[in-house]
């Protein structure tokens, strides 16, 4: 499991280390440079009080930053790839300070033209 932080820490969450990254160049995810990494909603976890975030949707995906510093820690979406309307968790691994992502596989996903 890694443990991830805004930069003020007022939002806090855990989830588990993800196998493979994913780098999204949508119009969304490029500007605030997230790295993803996914689970099932129940194996993300918010360690702190939903009162410290705000909450973006754009489209059918509902992003979520710290409400006092900013930065942007994970989000909720229709899970794409199973096809059976579940959803999935998505959380910003660069917020988890002690993941060595180096070790980790990153996927180039072309949401600009994609989407």
């Amino acid at each position: 499991m890694i443990q991830g932080s805004c930069h003020c820490g007022a939002v806090r969450f855990e989830a588990p280390t993800p196998d493979t990254l994913t780098r999204c160049n949508c119009t969304y995810c490029d500007r605030v440079g997230a790295l993803w990494g996914y689970s099932t909603p129940a194996d993300f976890t918010l360690l702190s009080d939903e009162e410290a975030l705000l909450t973006y949707a754009p489209n059918s995906t509902q992003h979520y930053s710290c409400a006092t510093c900013g930065m942007v820690t994970h989000q909720l979406s229709q899970d794409f790839e199973a096809n059976d309307g579940s959803m999935k968790a998505g959380y910003n691994v660069r917020m988890a300070q002690d993941l060595d992502r180096s070790t980790i596989r990153i996927i180039d996903l072309d949401g600009r033209h994609q989407w």
